[in-house]
Protein backbone atom coordinates (compact mmCIF):
# COMPACT_ATOMS: atom_id res chain seq x y z
CA UNK A 1 0.00 0.00 0.00
CA UNK A 2 1.58 3.34 -0.98
CA UNK A 3 2.01 5.99 1.69
CA UNK A 4 -0.68 8.67 1.82
CA UNK A 5 1.78 11.35 0.77
CA UNK A 6 5.11 11.31 -0.99
CA UNK A 7 8.27 12.79 0.47
CA UNK A 8 7.95 15.83 -1.77
CA UNK A 9 4.42 16.54 -0.62
CA UNK A 10 4.65 15.23 2.95
CA UNK A 11 2.66 16.54 5.87
CA UNK A 12 3.10 20.26 6.33
CA UNK A 13 2.06 20.61 9.95
CA UNK A 14 2.25 18.77 13.24
CA UNK A 15 -1.52 18.20 13.13
CA UNK A 16 -1.15 16.51 9.73
CA UNK A 17 1.67 14.32 11.08
CA UNK A 18 -0.39 13.13 14.06
CA UNK A 19 -3.41 12.56 11.81
CA UNK A 20 -1.25 10.49 9.45
CA UNK A 21 0.09 8.38 12.34
CA UNK A 22 -3.43 7.70 13.59
CA UNK A 23 -4.63 6.95 10.05
CA UNK A 24 -1.76 4.50 9.57
CA UNK A 25 -2.64 2.76 12.84
CA UNK A 26 -6.31 2.54 11.76
CA UNK A 27 -5.36 1.12 8.34
CA UNK A 28 -3.03 -1.47 9.86
CA UNK A 29 -5.69 -2.47 12.35
CA UNK A 30 -8.41 -2.81 9.69
CA UNK A 31 -6.13 -4.59 7.23
CA UNK A 32 -4.89 -7.15 9.75
CA UNK A 33 -6.31 -10.61 9.32
CA UNK A 34 -7.69 -12.40 12.34
CA UNK A 35 -7.58 -9.46 14.69
CA UNK A 36 -8.21 -10.92 18.15
CA UNK A 37 -11.44 -9.84 19.79
CA UNK A 38 -9.50 -8.78 22.90
CA UNK A 39 -7.55 -6.31 20.76
CA UNK A 40 -10.73 -4.98 19.17
CA UNK A 41 -12.20 -4.44 22.65
CA UNK A 42 -8.99 -2.75 23.87
CA UNK A 43 -8.85 -0.37 20.89
CA UNK A 44 -12.56 0.44 21.20
CA UNK A 45 -12.14 1.17 24.90
CA UNK A 46 -9.14 3.46 24.31
CA UNK A 47 -10.97 5.33 21.55
CA UNK A 48 -14.16 5.69 23.62
CA UNK A 49 -12.14 6.98 26.59
CA UNK A 50 -10.23 9.45 24.39
CA UNK A 51 -7.01 7.71 25.40
CA UNK A 52 -7.55 8.31 29.11
CA UNK A 53 -7.00 4.72 30.25
CA UNK A 54 -4.48 2.86 32.36
CA UNK A 55 -3.00 -0.26 30.83
CA UNK A 56 -3.50 -2.17 34.08
CA UNK A 57 -7.22 -1.47 34.21
CA UNK A 58 -7.51 -2.18 30.49
CA UNK A 59 -5.97 -5.66 30.74
CA UNK A 60 -8.10 -6.41 33.80
CA UNK A 61 -11.20 -5.37 31.89
CA UNK A 62 -10.53 -7.49 28.82
CA UNK A 63 -8.94 -10.45 30.62
CA UNK A 64 -5.50 -10.71 29.04
CA UNK A 65 -1.97 -10.13 30.33
CA UNK A 66 0.01 -6.96 29.68
CA UNK A 67 2.49 -8.93 27.58
CA UNK A 68 -0.25 -10.49 25.47
CA UNK A 69 -1.85 -7.10 24.81
CA UNK A 70 1.56 -5.59 24.02
CA UNK A 71 2.24 -8.32 21.45
CA UNK A 72 -1.20 -7.83 19.89
CA UNK A 73 -0.70 -4.06 19.61
CA UNK A 74 2.77 -4.47 18.11
CA UNK A 75 1.54 -6.98 15.54
CA UNK A 76 -1.74 -5.36 14.54
CA UNK A 77 -1.53 -1.64 15.36
CA UNK A 78 2.19 -1.00 14.97
CA UNK A 79 2.73 0.86 18.23
CA UNK A 80 2.48 0.27 21.95
CA UNK A 81 -0.73 0.55 23.94
CA UNK A 82 0.60 3.64 25.71
CA UNK A 83 1.65 5.32 22.47
CA UNK A 84 -1.79 4.77 20.98
CA UNK A 85 -3.49 6.05 24.14
CA UNK A 86 -1.22 9.13 24.25
CA UNK A 87 -2.05 9.96 20.65
CA UNK A 88 -5.78 9.57 21.26
CA UNK A 89 -5.59 11.74 24.40
CA UNK A 90 -3.63 14.45 22.60
CA UNK A 91 -6.11 14.30 19.72
CA UNK A 92 -9.01 14.68 22.19
CA UNK A 93 -7.33 17.69 23.79
CA UNK A 94 -6.74 19.28 20.39
CA UNK A 95 -10.35 18.69 19.35
CA UNK A 96 -11.64 20.31 22.55
CA UNK A 97 -9.20 23.21 22.18
CA UNK A 98 -10.30 23.92 18.61
CA UNK A 99 -13.95 23.88 19.72
CA UNK A 100 -13.19 26.12 22.71
CA UNK A 101 -11.23 28.54 20.54
CA UNK A 102 -14.19 28.80 18.18
CA UNK A 103 -16.61 29.31 21.07
CA UNK A 104 -14.54 31.70 23.19
CA UNK A 105 -12.60 33.49 20.47
CA UNK A 106 -8.98 33.31 21.64
CA UNK A 107 -9.28 32.28 25.31
CA UNK A 108 -8.77 28.53 25.34
CA UNK A 109 -9.24 27.07 28.86
CA UNK A 110 -6.15 24.84 28.73
CA UNK A 111 -6.27 23.83 32.37
CA UNK A 112 -9.90 22.72 32.07
CA UNK A 113 -9.19 20.81 28.86
CA UNK A 114 -6.16 19.14 30.45
CA UNK A 115 -8.27 17.83 33.33
CA UNK A 116 -11.16 16.79 31.06
CA UNK A 117 -8.96 14.47 29.02
CA UNK A 118 -7.00 13.08 31.95
CA UNK A 119 -3.83 15.10 32.23
CA UNK A 120 -2.67 15.90 35.76
CA UNK A 121 -2.41 19.62 34.97
CA UNK A 122 -1.85 22.08 32.15
CA UNK A 123 1.93 21.64 32.29
CA UNK A 124 1.51 17.88 31.79
CA UNK A 125 -0.62 18.54 28.70
CA UNK A 126 1.96 20.95 27.30
CA UNK A 127 4.87 18.55 27.93
CA UNK A 128 3.03 15.68 26.27
CA UNK A 129 2.10 17.80 23.25
CA UNK A 130 5.67 18.98 22.83
CA UNK A 131 6.95 15.41 23.07
CA UNK A 132 4.47 14.21 20.43
CA UNK A 133 4.44 17.15 18.04
CA UNK A 134 7.41 19.38 18.79
CA UNK A 135 5.17 22.36 19.53
CA UNK A 136 2.92 23.60 22.30
CA UNK A 137 -0.84 23.04 22.10
CA UNK A 138 -1.39 26.75 21.47
CA UNK A 139 1.02 26.73 18.55
CA UNK A 140 -0.53 23.55 17.26
CA UNK A 141 -4.11 24.85 16.98
CA UNK A 142 -3.08 28.13 15.34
Amino acid sequence: MPPPTSRASGPRSDAERVALILALARRRFRAATRVPSSLRVAVAHIVAADGNVRVGSLVDRIGVTRQHLARQFAAHVGMTVKQFARLKRAEAARTRAVAARAAYARNVPWSTIAHQVGYYDQAHLIRDFKALTGSTPGQWIR
